[in-house]
């Protein structure tokens, strides 16, 4: 529908398309609880993106909603009385549209709604007592079945999806793309009607008869490759990847990974669903920008934990494909892996480069891949070894507790040699030192100066033990 406020004869709505409209309408009128209950979780989302949503759709959430509520969770008053408020709001919505007095029982005429509904109302705002359950409920479901008439039915043949000037077909078809991909996926789900749908709309817009819903796939997968053939600007790359990289796509939470013989492991069906759709980013070389987007996700405070958690395991899975790719002939024959598509390009420099922003900024659930990643940069074992020591104990506790119960002293710093003045200082410092194996001489690391004693202490006079000149609080008051 409209996306602005420009164009006359557009309002602007929160669902993408009409094909969404179409879903959810087939979803609330289903007669089967599971999947009026997916509909009334579209509904929120409706409403949290457009609060003032159209007066149809907000009465079918307030109805849906008091409906769907289980029976053994109130006692009979408390659903007279939550009855009682959904009911009132939903003829509010319905018939009330002015402040003068007496006009409600025309409008509610006029929108044949009938007498005695308007009565039940008159009891609930001004009775002594609350009208019984029984009749609330009659008064809900005419109130539902109304909404289908007047609101649903009446609009299906209205909505039509505007498309505006600028591009936004890579977007659309990517929506579309990784929804089909989940209710394939989810076979048992799957809405015969929405995947007609889209049949009549590829029908239309290819002249071509679709059988299978897998049809319906490889054109898309063939849309968004000319499309990003022909664009493959960062702000078309990025607004892919956030839709691929959701929990509508390949952050699904509740198909969490597993593990198998101790290895952290995506469930094959679902991990392989995506499988064409990760080729064709690689075939256009955007498969580390997939990688940094699952970082972000990774890294980003707001998800849950599990969310992060699969982006993690699915950056494993595609350093995986990528050491396959890389050091494919000394693979085991029967090895499990997403195949990938090889172009060639293996992003090794990338790699070097997300390998130190990892290390700075890892979290617990670093620990999910950062193997692969060491050993796909070819670092040292002593380094690799080291580096996965630190974050797990930084991340895991206890997995190297025993350096917890060690006291270092004076003496332990003065043995380490860092003081050693038959070190010639300038030879140190210009000297190279690399932790990378000697066959990868990409990434080098230039060492620091040679640390020096202090001869001169005087400017720690009168500091406490920890406590530098810059920090003492009687020269700065204002240090906390």
């Amino acid at each position: 529908m409209s996306l602005s406020q420009k164009h006359s004869g557009l309002i602007l709505v929160p669902w993408f398309n009409k094909m969404e409209w179409d879903h959810v309408y087939n979803l609330v009128y289903s007669e089967n609880k599971a999947k009026q209950s997916e509909a009334l979780n579209i509904l929120k989302m409706w409403k949290a993106r457009t609060p003032i949503l159209p007066a149809g759709v907000e009465g079918t959430l307030i109805i849906l909603e008091a409906l769907l509520i289980d029976d053994q969770l109130l006692t009979y008053e408390q659903f007279t009385k939550l009855y009682s408020v959904a009911l009132m709001r939903f003829l509010n919505l319905s018939a009330a549209n002015s402040d003068k007095q007496g006009t409600f029982s025309r409008t509610s005429s006029k929108n044949e709604l009938p007498k005695w509904l308007v009565n039940l109302r008159h009891d609930i705002a001004h009775g002594h007592q609350i009208p019984s359950k029984f009749n609330l409920q009659t008064g809900l479901n005419f109130g539902f079945k109304w909404l289908k008439e007047k609101y649903w039915r009446s609009q299906e043949n209205k909505l039509i999806d505007f498309y505006g000037e600028t591009n936004e077909g890579l977007v659309t078809n990517v929506k579309a793309y990784v929804n089909l991909n989940m209710l394939l996926f989810k076979s048992s789900e799957l809405d015969e009607s929405y995947v007609d749908q889209i049949k009549q709309k590829f029908y239309k817009k290819y002249k071509k008869k679709i059988n299978y819903p897998s049809e319906i796939l490889e054109i898309l997968e063939e849309t968004i490759r000319q499309s990003l053939d022909a664009d493959q600007s960062e702000k078309n790359v990025n607004e892919l990847l956030n839709v691929l990289v959701s929990i509508e796509g390949l952050l699904k939470t509740n198909l969490d990974s597993h593990t198998e013989q101790g290895e952290i492991k995506i469930i094959k069906d679902f991990r392989n669903i995506w499988k064409n759709i990760i080729s064709l980013l690689h075939h256009f070389n955007l498969l580390f920008s997939l990688i940094s987007k699952l970082f972000h996700e990774m890294s980003d405070v707001s998800n849950f934990d599990n969310t992060k958690k699969m982006a993690s395991i699915w950056i494993r899975e595609l350093l995986i494909s990528l050491m396959y790719l890389k050091y494919k002939d000394s693979m085991k024959e029967n090895f499990d892996y997403l195949e990938i598509h090889s172009n060639g390009y293996l992003y090794e420099r990338e790699l070097l480069q997300f390998q130190d922003k990892v290390l700075v900024s890892s979290n617990e659930h670093s620990i999910n891949f950062i193997d692969i990643l060491l050993k796909y940069n070819r670092n040292t074992e002593e380094f690799n070894s080291t580096a996965i020591d630190l974050i797990n104990f930084h991340y895991l506790p206890g997995s190297l507790a025993n350096v917890e119960n060690i006291i270092f002293s004076v003496s332990d710093l003065e043995s380490s040699n860092i003081f050693d003045e038959s070190v010639d200082a300038v030879e140190y410092t210009e000297s190279n030192v690399s932790h990378y194996s000697n066959d990868n001489n990409l990434h080098e690391i230039k060492a620091g100066a040679k640390w020096t004693k202090i001869t001169d202490t005087s400017a720690f006079k009168n500091c406490p033990v920890g406590i530098l000149p810059h920090q003492i609080q009687k020269r700065h008051p204002f240090l906390l």
